[in-house]
């Protein structure tokens, strides 16, 4: 949720933020580029990280560590300078290269925690928060930032800085590399799903 959210944090602000932070339509829509453009260049590594438990675990935790760092970096973003743009611009890097286990970590997780008759509900719930969390940012960013005025884009920030943190905290503080019991014979051996799934994952998600 938090990563669809801070992806399409421009779309439904743009000329506000243009405004705020002097960018231009090419600017804005990079920034919205930046989730296909980085997303093929962990998309590799992560799919294969992913297709173990240990790996897993890994990449939703460097996920983690990245959305948060994203949201911090937009609190540095505060007037039309080159070090706030600068800024603005990393941070949908690194929201960006969450995008992989946004996206394809559900299939791994409903494999590897939820039974054969549950997975295909857990991996909708899961990659339908992805979804919601644009749906959201389209209703909540022109709710919270009307006039443009730093103390709005502050207010915006908080929240993603808020979900982000309480994600990371969660994924360090407890996050088993796999459940005490299989939940399913299937889960107790190898994952079923391979690298080469994810990644097919992944790309079709950045399309």
């Amino acid at each position: 949720m938090v990563a669809g959210g801070q992806w399409n944090y421009p779309g439904p602000i743009g000329p506000t933020l243009e405004t705020a932070y002097g960018l231009d339509d090419a600017a804005v829509e990079l920034l919205l580029n930046y989730g296909p453009i980085v997303g093929l260049v962990v998309m590799l590594p992560s799919s294969f990280a992913m297709a173990t438990p240990a790996g897993l675990r890994v990449v939703l935790r460097v996920a983690a560590v990245c959305l948060l760092a994203s949201a911090a970096l937009r609190f540095a973003c505060r007037s039309h300078s080159a070090a706030s743009v600068a800024a603005l611009h990393l941070s949908f890097v690194a929201n960006a290269a969450a995008g992989p286990a946004a996206m394809a970590a559900p299939t791994a997780l409903a494999e590897l925690w939820f039974p054969a008759s549950e997975r295909a509900t857990a991996t909708a719930v899961m990659a339908g928060c992805n979804i919601l969390g644009g749906c959201l940012s389209s209703i909540g960013g022109p709710l919270i930032v009307r006039t443009g005025a730093q103390s709005e884009f502050d207010a915006y920030n908080a929240i993603f800085a808020a979900l982000a943190g309480t994600c990371a905290v969660a994924m360090f503080a407890h996050l088993p590399t796999q459940p005490p019991l299989p939940p399913s014979l299937s889960a107790a051996g190898e994952p079923a799903a391979s690298a080469h799934v994810f990644a097919l994952q992944s790309a079709s998600c950045m399309r």
